[in-house]
């Protein structure tokens, strides 16, 4: 039969070999893993991890191997004739041990051939020789066990049937370095990608993706589950200890660790939280390979990854909140504020927070871009000046923008109720800002508003104003 492997819904035919009545509708599928000589890519983002999903088809009457007669070749005579149909396949195999398994379809034979180095192959002695990879075999069989009544040919060299073996080449590509003590073979991601899963003696696994060039990349279990992900030869306990492992160092707090998980990646760091003896938490970075880098308080980590989940953060939000109204106030602001929300953070590692108020003193919500700590490079402009950035307030509608740029351009004596508004450039910081409005009657203006939004410095008509200052709505 053909297996079909899915994964974010691409299918990826494997081939199994299943004993039955006819090896007509039987398809040869090439080796889904690249012979060894693997290159390394870096690690890629959280974002590509899926959940594996496995749809197989119903039709297990297909048969390859017909009967197990033996030919009446020697050992060496079945060696180069594995050797010479392996190379009419393509494939790169150093021959350690082969095997005739038994005749098929035309009276051909079926060889599985154990390789110096990577997976082991079935392989057939046909004009266009099908060869099947003996790890996604054995990994079909066990994602989709056979039914009563069903029998399959699979690899039984013993060196074929340990997986940790087979999938070395793929762990040392990918910078792996702990005792890998089981492997499988997830299926095809849905970036075209083979994808596989290994397990670590006492340690985190990884998932390990190989692109049609043979390009390696790897992400962590710890990372895999934090996107919803699973591994299945890890534990939480093994998680635990690698955990214990990174967060240490001159640089790493104080910490028994007790409980831990993965909280994402970026392109160059992975970020975990752990829980320590005695309650307290924390959020650390590492690089892509393990090494410690930097702590952050759960009180400092709100706006990472979700922040903490393992601590009780109760107390830390409220310290959170009140760290945030020190920083305006720092800044010269008054707000009794009624409401804050967190709009999201500045690109890199260490970028400021983005949160929104909304303060009983103005009609428009103030925007604040803060530091996780102490009160250097604060920036707070209101919504109207915030949208130059591409912010989007939350609690600040347009409705309630266009009622103040109205209520502004009254107190100056122009007559118009705003019913359209673009922000056209900055008169500088903290100064004000050019706004274009379109009134109710259908006139326009362009009106400096200064950054109190009280009666403008100068609202000049649309019509008549040159071109590089011309109106658009």
């Amino acid at each position: 039969m053909s297996l079909l492997v899915k994964l974010s819904g691409v299918a990826l035919a494997v081939g199994v070999i299943i004993g039955g009545a006819s090896a007509a509708s039987a398809q040869a599928q090439p080796p889904r893993t690249p012979p060894p000589g693997y290159s390394e890519t870096s690690a890629f983002r959280v974002g590509s991890t899926g959940n594996v999903r496995q749809d197989y088809d119903n039709d297990r009457s297909n048969a390859i191997v017909r009967n197990s007669r033996r030919s009446n070749r020697t050992e060496a005579q079945i060696d180069m004739a594995t050797r010479a149909a392996l190379t009419s396949a393509g494939v790169s195999c150093e021959t350690v041990d082969t095997v005739e398994v038994g005749e098929i379809e035309g009276g051909k034979y079926l060889y599985e051939a154990n390789c110096a180095e990577g997976p082991g192959y079935l392989v057939t002695s046909a004009d266009t020789p099908a060869v099947y990879d003996c790890l996604q075999l054995a990994s079909s069989l066990e994602m989709n066990p056979l039914e009563e009544g069903e029998t399959a040919t699979e690899c039984t060299l013993p060196a074929n049937k340990n997986r940790a073996a087979l999938i070395a080449p793929l762990a040392r590509a990918a910078d792996v370095s702990c005792t890998v003590d089981n492997a499988i073979h997830l299926g095809l991601a849905s970036d075209g990608k083979n994808r596989y899963e290994i397990g670590c003696a006492g340690a985190d696994g990884y998932w390990i993706d190989v692109d049609s060039a043979g390009a390696v990349s790897k992400i962590s279990c710890l990372t895999v589950t934090a996107s919803s992900g699973e591994c299945r030869y890890t534990t939480a306990a093994e998680q635990t200890a690698t955990l214990r492992q990174r967060f240490a160092g001159p640089n790493a707090p104080e910490c028994t660790v007790e409980q831990g998980r993965g909280a994402g990646a970026t392109a160059t760091s992975e970020f975990f939280e752990v829980k320590c003896a005695g309650g307290a938490g924390y959020m650390f970075r590492t690089s892509l390979a393990g090494e410690f880098q930097q702590a952050y308080t759960c009180e400092q980590a709100v706006s990472i990854a979700g922040g903490c989940k393992l601590t009780d953060m109760s107390g830390a939000l409220a310290s959170v909140s009140e760290r945030r109204k020190s920083q305006l106030a720092a800044a010269g602001v008054t707000c009794s504020s009624t409401a804050e929300v967190k709009i999201g953070q500045e690109r890199g590692e260490d970028g400021r927070e983005v949160v929104e108020f909304t303060c009983a003193e103005t009609s428009i919500g103030l925007v604040a871009f803060l530091p996780m700590q102490g009160n250097d490079d604060v920036t707070i402009q209101d919504c109207l000046s915030a949208s130059a950035r591409g912010v989007i307030c939350q609690g600040t509608s347009a409705d309630a923008i266009k009622a103040a740029l109205t209520a502004s351009l009254r107190a100056g004596g122009t007559e118009c109720t705003v019913v359209e508004f673009r922000r056209a450039s900055s008169l500088g910081e903290g100064v004000g800002d050019s706004v274009e409005v379109k009134c109710s009657d259908g006139s326009g203006y362009l009106a400096d508003v200064p950054a109190n939004r009280r009666a403008p410095s100068a609202a000049r008509s649309c019509v008549g104003l040159p071109a590089s200052e011309a109106c658009t709505i």
